[in-house]
C-alpha cells in the first residue's frame, strides 16, 4: 500500500475539515478521523484486491490519494461473474464499515464518550457515502464495472464497455447508426 505525496500535502486540510464536521476543536480527533478515513479507503481497496487474488489476478499495489484509492491489478478477471465479485467487494467492505461505525458510535455516545463516538459516526456516514458514490454506474468506477459485468453476457465485453464509454462520451462511436 502506497501513499501518494499529495495525500500528505492535503492531510492538514482534511484533518481540519473532519474536526469541523465533528464539531470538535481538537486537532487530535481530526487526525484520528483522517487516519480512520484513509484506513477505510485502504480496506475498501483491500476488499477488491483480496477478491481479485482469489479469482487468479495479481495485484501490483494499492495507491491512496486525497480523492480515494486505486488497486492496481495486473489483469482484470475475464469472466463477468468474477469481475462482478471484484467490483462489488470494495463497496461491500465500505458498507460493513458504515454499519460498524454507526453501531459502535451509537454505543459510545450512549456511554457518554462523545468525541470517539463522533469520530465513528462520521466515519460510518462517510463510508455510506463512499458506497453510494462508488456504485454510480460510471466506468471505471465500481458501479460501472458491476454494470459491465451485468451487460457482458448479453452484449459481449467490448460492446458492454462501449455502452459505458458512450455514457462518458455521448458523441457517436464508430459503428453507431
Amino acid at each position: 500500500i502506497r501513499v501518494h505525496i499529495t495525500l500528505l500535502i492535503f492531510l492538514p486540510l482534511i484533518v481540519g475539515h473532519l474536526a469541523k464536521a465533528m464539531g470538535v476543536q481538537s486537532f487530535t480527533w481530526g487526525l484520528v478521523a483522517a487516519v480512520g478515513l484513509f484506513a477505510s479507503v485502504a480496506l475498501h481497496e483491500l476488499g477488491h484486491s483480496l477478491v481479485a487474488i482469489k479469482k487468479g489476478c495479481r495485484v501490483r499495489d494499492i495507491l491512496l490519494l486525497p480523492i480515494g484509492g486505486v488497486a492496481q491489478l495486473e489483469s482484470m478477471p475475464t469472466r463477468p461473474k468474477d469481475e462482478f465479485h471484484v467490483a462489488i467487494a470494495g463497496p461491500a467492505v465500505s458498507l460493513a464499515l458504515a454499519a460498524i461505525g454507526r453501531f459502535c458510535g451509537g454505543f459510545l455516545a450512549a456511554s457518554r464518550l462523545y468525541a470517539p463516538a463522533r469520530v465513528l459516526l462520521v466515519l460510518g456516514s462517510i463510508n455510506l457515502m463512499l458506497v453510494l458514490f462508488n456504485l454510480l454506474p460510471s466506468f471505471p468506477m465500481d458501479g460501472g464495472r458491476v454494470f459491465r459485468a451485468w451487460l457482458t453476457p448479453k452484449l459481449g465485453r467490448l460492446a458492454a464497455t462501449a455502452v459505458l464509454a458512450r455514457d462518458l462520451h455521448p458523441e457517436r462511436l464508430p459503428g453507431d447508426e
